[in-house]
């Protein structure tokens, strides 16, 4: 079949530097292949535009991407990659089993679009090509996928993704926000499961601040800390609008604190699990115990503990008994007569909702 064998050619040997002809049913040949490879250019003489092009008539896109990375890593082990990070979301993004689309090609030679492990599964929504001469295009699919220098190429594309982006975020904090809306969750998976990344996932990540109402970086967040402040407090909500209603937030208002609000599911997981950033230990204002008196301004200090406030409180003991741990005074409270945390080891309550409905 004609048409089969020129598709063929054109899948697995378009971009290899030699022509294929086919002969069509009256005998006169065709070129089969472009026979050249945008990736193989130098990225000073390639325009947008061309990335552009070349990004929509391979991956399907309708629109510019919002990043493309193109570069050549010679050494010990060589190869070239030309990723494209595109600004909206697909369809499929959150469905289990969406691989990555990154296509594998040894020397100009497509071998496969779906080699797990390329890149981590938390940037999934990167397109793109990597080629490679330090892999034998003779060996399996498996020896391929658990070679270490397939391994070791996966590592340095992954930290060059993350250095583009934190240019990306300097350059134009706006821009990056439209792009953060789209892709923001799935980035934040990598907090949770990639521990050697981490600490560069963290720098490029958005979070909403309750002081400044907009979203910020957690070193923005470290630069405006209140004085006496040691700790990175957070509450964990389904909405903004949920979050921004909390009673946990009277005494943080009270003393101009700020407070990160945390809307997304994975937001629960990973703090818990991080526990800390630049030594600043993270704090649930719902769930964890903290001392607001010598944070912030000290006129807005409260008294002590008086004679009235202690009445309420063996009062409502005797009335819930059992059905709560302990009932005690908050300087945290402003408005509301009383808001309610969880114990002792106990899980943040956004956590735990999460984890009863699973």
């Amino acid at each position: 079949d004609l048409f089969k064998i020129k598709s063929l050619v054109k899948k697995y040997s378009d971009h290899i530097t030699v022509p294929i002809n086919v002969k069509d049913n009256d005998n006169e040949a065709e070129q089969a292949n472009s026979a050249q490879a945008l990736w193989t250019r130098s990225s000073s003489s390639i325009k947008n535009e061309e990335y552009s092009e070349f990004y929509k008539s391979n991956f399907g896109a309708f629109d510019d991407p919002y990043l493309h990375i193109h570069n050549k890593t010679e050494g010990a082990i060589d190869f070239t990659n030309l990723l494209f990070i595109p600004k909206t979301a697909p369809f499929d993004l959150y469905e289990p089993e969406r691989k990555t689309r990154l296509s594998l090609y040894i020397n100009r030679v497509f071998i496969s679009k779906d080699i797990d492990g390329l890149i981590p599964t938390w940037l999934r929504f990167v397109q793109g090509i990597l080629d490679t001469t330090s892999l034998d295009l003779n060996v399996s699919r498996e020896l391929v996928q658990n070679s270490p220098v397939l391994k070791k190429i996966a590592k340095s594309i992954t930290k060059r993704v993350l250095s583009e982006l934190k240019k990306k975020l300097k350059k134009d904090e706006i821009e990056y926000d439209a792009f953060w809306s789209q892709f923001g969750k799935v980035i934040k998976e990598g907090l949770y499961e990639d521990y050697e990344n981490r600490d560069k996932i963290i720098e490029i990540i958005r979070v909403f601040s309750n002081k400044e109402n907009k979203l910020i970086t957690m070193q923005d967040y470290l630069d405006n800390m209140s004085e006496g402040q040691d700790a990175i407090y957070y509450l964990t909500a389904d909405t903004l609008k949920q979050a921004q209603s909390s009673p946990h937030l009277e005494g943080f208002k009270s003393k101009e604190v700020d407070v990160l609000l945390m809307t997304d599911p994975i937001d629960a997981f990973w703090m818990s699990q991080m526990a800390q950033f630049d030594e600043k230990k993270f704090v649930s204002i719902s769930r964890d115990k903290y001392d607001l008196s010598e944070v912030g301004p000290k006129e807005t200090q409260k008294n002590k503990k008086s004679k009235a406030a202690k009445g309420t409180i063996e009062l409502i003991k005797s009335h819930l008994a059992e059905l709560v741990a302990d009932v005690v005074e908050s300087s945290s409270l402003v408005d509301s007569p009383v808001r309610l945390v969880a114990g002792d080891g106990g899980l943040d309550f956004n956590l735990e909702r999460i984890l009863k409905a699973q």
